[in-house]
Parts: C-alpha cells; structure tokens; sequence
C-alpha cells in the first residue's frame, strides 16, 4: 500500500497522462488542418481522382507506372499537406519514444529503489 503513494508512482502516473494529453493534442491539431489545407491545396480533387484511377488501370494493366502517375505522386509529396502529415508522425514518434524512454527510466529507478 505504501508503494502505491510514493511519489515515484505519482510521477510514472502523471508522465503517461502528460504523454498521451500531447499524443492528444497533435491529432487535434491535426484533425483541425485537414479541412483547411484539403480545401486550399486540392481544389481539382475531381480531376485528380480520374487520373489516379485512369493512371492505376493503366499501370495495373501495363505492369508499368504512367508518367503521369509519377508526376501526381510526386505533385503529392512536394504539397504542404502532404509534408505536414509526414511531419506529424515523424514528430508524433519521436516524441512517443522519448516519452516511453522516460516513464522506462523512472520505472526502472523505482524498481531499483524497491530492490534495495
């Protein structure tokens, strides 16, 4: 019962609370640029879609990517939604590990604590 009020545990209990209300925050933040970003950088969506399916039929069929297809994919890679959204999980990851470093750091310190 002890260990259950020692401020080590209050601390490993608030580090994950702290982790996953920031895992929160950054799909908030990007749940709320999608619809903006969408609106202002994909404005020919249908245009796109026909030629993404035209271009998969072609490349199904051919065995070969269309050049046109490259282009789209490359278009898509260089757009700042796209960049944003490899952004947010590229930060999202290294933040998750360095949150799951530290929670391992203090519970391994607890544990040693509780060894001695």
């Amino acid at each position: 019962e002890r260990w259950a009020r020692s401020q080590t545990i209050r601390n490993l209990i608030s580090g994950y609370k702290q982790m996953w209300s920031s895992v929160d925050e950054l799909k908030m933040k990007l749940y709320n640029s999608i619809p903006r970003t969408m609106t202002s950088h994909f404005e020919g969506v249908t245009q796109v879609v026909n030629a993404v399916v035209i271009g998969t039929a072609r490349w199904m069929k051919t065995g070969e990517m269309p050049e046109e297809m490259g282009r789209l994919i490359e278009q898509v890679q260089r757009n700042s939604l796209w960049i944003d959204v490899c952004k947010f999980f590229t930060d999202m990851k290294r933040m998750l590990v360095e949150e799951n470093e530290a929670i391992v750091e203090i519970f391994n310190k607890y544990k040693e604590t509780l060894m001695k």
